[in-house]
């Protein structure tokens, strides 16, 4: 999610933020086909379809309140909306800039070229850190052993 949900008047009141990341997760991340309101459509990224009823049973929300929630993120234009009789199209507008696809991109970028400045280091860390693991383990085992030798193996002798 964008940070600039926290900007937004209502990020501080549950149902709205529940049903932004609603809608958020609903969306199509991709072109595809489907079938709405008597023919094909293509829904593009940040579109999907839903009803009300629907939306409603999935995040807890009355429907009536729903419905002002949706008309208030129609208002800030955070969405678009077509209606139907039974259901609706939802567009979420600058749905690319809530994914944060850019930012995830030079995230990639970077931390490629991190790990490969780094290679050559990791591979003698790895090494000590395999051998404190190992070193740990051992200490571990040998400590459990101690355990059940103290505390069952006497009341074996003793008949327990």
């Amino acid at each position: 999610m964008h940070r600039t949900v926290l900007e937004k008047g209502w990020s501080n009141k549950p149902d709205f933020v529940a049903l932004w990341v609603y809608l958020l997760l609903q969306a199509s991340h991709e072109k595809r086909e489907c079938f709405w309101n008597g023919k094909s459509i293509v829904l593009k990224p940040g579109q999907f379809i839903s009803g009300r009823s629907k939306m409603a049973a999935a995040t807890g929300i009355h429907r009536s309140k729903l419905e002002r929630i949706l008309k208030c993120f129609e208002s800030e234009q955070q969405i678009e909306q077509q209606t139907s009789t039974t259901s609706r199209l939802i567009s979420i507008t600058n749905y690319l800039k809530h994914q944060n696809v850019e930012q995830r991109s030079e995230q990639i970028v970077s931390s490629k070229r991190a790990a490969s400045e780094q290679r050559v280091s990791t591979k003698q860390e790895l090494k000590k850190e395999r051998s404190n693991i190992k070193t740990r383990d051992e200490s571990r085992a040998q400590k459990f052993v101690d355990f059940v030798n103290q505390t069952f193996v006497p009341k074996i002798h003793l008949g327990f």
